[in-house]
């Protein structure tokens, strides 16, 4: 390991960007789990979860279930065979926020550069597969949220790809809806920067 190797502050190194400088500090720094994850974050896949899994298999598997239900547009199957989130709970109650596709200090540092992306400074090439993972997943999640909460909010119908956009007017005018929206999509930071202050004045 060369000294500038066993020095360099990792944070001030882009690490998501495949390239031999990059892979060889990568390699030599990083423990193995870290450069796993690292590998999904620049493939844009989900990081797996690092703690040992204790889970009740039924439960794991029906929600498999149902999740492949959703994917095949059986909406009605997939809303009815959930848990009624909304049963006996006070309308004030914040939901769980939906899980964090990725996670871990270098998904954070692309993610902040997502943010800052703007039409006069162009998106690094190497963040773009994290982009469309976490466009996806705030995607899922609405579509979840939809699902879940359609007869607390009265949700407008929605198509099943539909994205918060959609809805963007009954949004503003229903802010208790808005602010459960936001507190359960996974990345609220992402969805919020699409959203234009001259549609939030009107």
């Amino acid at each position: 390991m060369s000294e500038y190797e066993r020095n360099v502050d990792l944070s001030t190194v882009n690490q998501l960007e495949d390239c031999e400088e990059v892979n060889a500090i990568v390699i030599k720094r990083l423990e193995m789990r870290d450069r796993l994850d690292l590998v999904h974050i620049r493939l844009g896949l989900p990081t797996l979860p690092s703690a040992g899994m204790v889970a009740d298999w039924e439960e794991v598997l029906a929600k498999e279930e149902q999740l492949i239900h959703q994917e095949h547009g059986i909406d009605h199957y997939a809303a009815n065979s959930q848990t009624e989130m909304d049963s006996d709970v006070d309308d004030e109650q914040m939901p769980r926020r939906h899980a964090r596709a990725a996670t871990g200090e270098v998904m954070m540092n692309s993610y902040f550069r997502i943010l800052r992306h703007a039409e006069d400074a162009p998106m690094d090439a190497v963040d773009l597969p994290l982009a469309t993972l976490v466009q996806a997943a705030n995607q899922d999640a609405f579509t979840k949220w939809c699902s879940l909460y359609r007869k607390r909010f009265k949700i407008p119908a929605t198509k099943r790809r539909a994205q918060p956009a959609d809805i963007r007017t009954w949004l503003i005018a229903q802010p208790m809806a808005l602010r459960h929206l936001f507190a359960f999509l996974p990345y609220p930071e992402r969805e919020a920067k699409d959203w234009k202050l001259e549609q939030l004045e009107a």
